[in-house]
């Protein structure tokens, strides 16, 4: 039930973490939305088979806390998607066993 304000590219390099803020504003024509990405590695191509969470976080006095929502794992062409997303603060993370 969201759209991006803007488009916003991220780059993770050699295992590093990137923490993204986005600003969102509500989409009138759902009553539900979908959060969806397309995993890479550090080299540009995408990760099929990769393990993708979509977690809820909720602040928590000083600390936040995160409950793991959904899972997923990326299609061959390294997409992902959740759908049925209700409003709300989401983290996602992702993971590859080789």
């Amino acid at each position: 039930g969201y759209l991006p304000a803007s488009t916003m590219t991220a780059v993770i390099v050699g295992g590093s973490i990137v923490n993204l803020t986005m600003s969102m504003v509500e989409d009138a024509r759902t009553y539900s939305g979908t959060v969806s990405g397309i995993i890479r590695d550090s080299a540009g191509k995408t990760v099929a088979g990769c393990f993708v969470g979509l977690y809820e976080t909720v602040q928590d006095g000083t600390a936040v806390k995160e409950r793991l929502v959904a899972v997923t794992k990326t299609n061959d062409a390294g997409k992902y998607l959740f759908g049925g997303v209700t409003g709300g603060n989401y983290l996602v993370k992702a993971k590859l066993e080789r």
